[in-house]
């Protein structure tokens, strides 16, 4: 997502896709507020920047696909 001056184009079509997949592939519900608020603590001040917020699951390997495991969240910051 593209943060500029606080604020991200179309940030609701983002969450629902993170929100839509998480469950797909995870069978969970992830928490939109929880991300947002990843998202703002990894943005402060006003320049651009990139985020890219990751859910994944970190026991996940080939003999265990299909097993119940909480995702987690990651974020990756890179100013524009």
């Amino acid at each position: 997502m593209r943060v500029e001056q606080g604020r991200v184009r179309g940030l609701s079509l983002h969450l629902d896709r993170l929100v839509r997949d998480c469950r797909a592939v995870f069978d969970t519900d992830l928490d939109p507020e929880r991300v947002l608020e990843l998202v703002r603590r990894a943005t402060p001040g006003t320049g651009p920047r990139v985020v890219r917020v990751t859910v994944f699951d970190p026991a996940l390997d080939l003999g265990r696909i299909g097993a119940d495991a909480p995702p987690h969240v990651a974020g990756r910051l890179r100013g524009v």
